[in-house]
């Protein structure tokens, strides 16, 4: 093994992670303001039930895209509470993958409506 190589594999894969978590923020703008367009496009345009149909699958893809975003954010936050331990003891760095392994235990729990219980949105797929 040449520790050298390996000590960069690591570092290159932490600078990988660092970069792409410090676009997060702007990544998730950007899919915002496209969830916007396609709301306002509602607002303002008569729509047929082709285009509803087509409208539904962009939203579910963007808020697909937008809650795997939140997530990475959330594990990014623990991580980065996390990190400056990394290094200094080897039995921290399975402490790190634990708390990482429960945050995303957490961030995928089922969804709990807010605003609408079940029926009121069946009702509202039946356009009553």
């Amino acid at each position: 093994m040449d520790v050298v190589e390996q000590i960069e594999k690591v570092v290159k894969e932490l600078d990988e992670l660092d970069k792409y978590t410090s676009c997060l923020n702007q990544q998730l703008s950007i899919v915002d303001g496209k969830l916007q367009d396609v709301v306002h496009y509602i607002e303002c345009n008569k729509i047929n039930v082709l285009t509803c149909y087509n409208i539904v699958k962009k939203i579910k893809t963007l808020r697909v895209e937008r809650r795997k975003i939140k997530e990475d954010m959330e594990l990014s936050k623990t991580y980065d509470g996390l990190k400056h331990k990394l290094a200094t003891n080897i039995n921290n760095r399975k402490i790190i993958l634990g708390e990482l392994r429960g945050k995303k235990k957490q961030l995928n729990t089922e969804y709990k409506p807010r605003q609408y219980n079940e029926q009121d949105m069946e009702k509202i797929l039946k356009g009553v």
